[in-house]
C-alpha cells in the first residue's frame, strides 16, 4: 500500500501517519520527493487500513498495491479450478 501525502503536508502530518502505520504492526517506508511525500506500507495489510489512513489530515490518497484475493487470482494460480460434484 502507498500513502500519498498532500503537497503542503508537514512533518507533523507525516509523523502521525507513520505512527498509525507502526501501531498497526506494519513498517512505513518514507520517500520525500520535490512535490509529494510518499509512504510505503510494508507488512500484512488489513482492509480497514485504507479507510483509516485516508481519514488522517494531510493524506491525499491511499493506493493499494496488491490485489484482494491474490491467492485465488489468475496471476497466482493460472490453471482452471475443477470442482467435481457427485
Amino acid at each position: 500500500m502507498i500513502v500519498v501525502m498532500n503537497p503542503g503536508s508537514g512533518a507533523k502530518e507525516v509523523a502521525e501517519v507513520t505512527r498509525r502505520i507502526e501501531s498497526s504492526g506494519l513498517k512505513p517506508h518514507i520517500s520525500e520527493g520535490t512535490q509529494h511525500t510518499i509512504i510505503g506500507v510494508v507488512g500484512q495489510i488489513f482492509p480497514e487500513l485504507k479507510e483509516m489512513l485516508e481519514a488522517l489530515p494531510g493524506v491525499e490518497q491511499v493506493i493499494p498495491v496488491s490485489k484482494p484475493y491474490k491467492l485465488t487470482s489468475r496471476e497466482f494460480h493460472p490453471q482452471d479450478s475443477i470442482i467435481k460434484l457427485r
